[in-house]
């Protein structure tokens, strides 16, 4: 997670040093949506995000998640799901 990524993080974080996040291509219960918005160039690699609501707060945040993306969920997943575990 790279651009933009940190301060979805830190929002994730709160107050706290560290969060856990749940993320998955399926939806479940309580999870907030990413939502592809183009898939970067092969030379860069993975894709631009943007995620509307929070945890129930409207943040309308993009955010770049680099080719690691693709290797965990096999390709650039058109949404993931997201939710702070614990």
């Amino acid at each position: 997670m790279v651009d933009g990524a940190d301060k979805m993080l830190d929002l994730a974080a709160g107050a706290a040093n560290a969060v856990t996040l749940r993320l998955s291509e399926t939806p479940f219960d309580g999870a907030d949506r990413l939502d592809l918005v183009e898939k970067c160039d092969p030379y860069i690699g993975g894709g631009n995000y943007f995620i509307k609501h929070y945890e129930g707060q409207e943040v309308n945040q993009e955010l770049w998640l680099c080719q690691v993306t693709e290797f965990v969920f096999g390709g650039l997943p058109a949404q993931i799901f997201v939710k702070k575990e614990g």
